[in-house]
């Protein structure tokens, strides 16, 4: 009997060791496997890395030949790239973003833009204080917010506000893009616009305001009319406060100043009642940004 208590219990050590033993090989086997996808994975990021540097190698090239191309032409061959009124009124240059100004006026007015909207909360706010105020502004739309909120599109024109491309979903790496893909971008935000409303837009306004040779040729291409600013706001830095935008802005005030804010930044529609409240107490009158470029807002 006792033998046979021990040999019972051998065996059953045995079982156990080889449950042990197959969850062991099972688990060697996932960990081999894990390793192998491992492995794969890093050769695919590997080989990833090598063709994004081969893209950024073909953007510098293809952006130095651009620039000595540009170089190459005569100042005033192809379209006339700045206008100028009677009353001394610039258009920027379509690859220069801070000439667009009208310091020789003689007039205490200015305009004022938003860019980045429209925005389902804070662009409803903003459009109301400029009812309310009499004012007109200009709206550099970003088209894959627009086919969001058609409603607000059509409410801005319909108010009397003006509207400029601002790309169709603001690409942080839109300035390193080929030309004919900003194109395209550009494209299917003027095209949605225009079905939307039936205007197309010649105002353009570049992602984060950056031009390079590369935009250069897709806003020549556009037939576009570049538009900059003289006021950068700062309303998209979350941690400067309303009474320092504000304090900026008013150091900055000159007349025909163009100020750059944005309709999709939290507290926005105060900025702006906070702004006007400004511009009454230094006598500046906000009139529409087309008295001062001079040249068509739509084609």
């Amino acid at each position: 009997t006792l033998f046979g208590i021990e040999y019972a219990s051998a065996v059953d050590d045995k079982n156990s060791l080889s449950s042990e033993l197959e969850q062991f090989k099972k688990q060697n086997a996932a960990l081999q496997s894990e390793n192998a996808a491992n492995k794969a994975k890093a050769e695919q990021n590997a080989k990833d890395k090598e063709q994004l540097q081969s893209k950024i190698n073909a953007l510098e090239k293809e952006n130095s030949q651009l620039k000595l191309t540009k170089a190459n032409k005569k100042p005033n061959s192809g379209k006339v790239s700045t206008t100028t009124t009677n009353n001394n009124k610039v258009v920027a240059p379509k690859i220069n973003m801070s000439l667009l100004t009208a310091p020789n006026t003689g007039s205490k007015v200015c305009y004022l833009t938003f860019d980045d909207g429209p925005d389902e909360f804070m662009t409803p706010k903003v459009l109301d204080i400029l009812k309310e105020n009499d004012i007109k502004a200009t709206f550099f739309i970003i088209g894959s917010k627009a086919e969001k909120y058609p409603e607000l599109v059509s409410r801005i024109i319909e108010e009397g506000h003006l509207i400029g491309c601002h790309s169709w979903d603001h690409k942080l790496n839109f300035p390193v893009l080929p030309s004919e893909v900003m194109c395209q971008e550009l494209a299917k935000c003027e095209d949605f616009i225009h079905n939307l409303t039936g205007k197309s837009m010649l105002y353009f306004r570049p992602p984060c305001g950056i031009t390079n040779p590369l935009v250069a040729d897709a806003v020549e291409q556009m037939g576009y009319h570049t538009i900059g600013w003289s006021i950068r706001s700062l309303d998209t830095k979350q941690k400067k406060s309303r009474g320092y935008i504000l304090n900026r802005i008013s150091k900055r005030l000159h007349n025909g100043a163009v100020i750059l804010l944005h309709d999709r930044c939290d507290g926005a529609d105060e900025l702006l009642r906070s702004l006007l409240t400004l511009l009454q107490e230094n006598d500046y009158d906000v009139i529409p940004l087309d008295d001062l470029l001079g040249v068509e807002v739509y084609g």
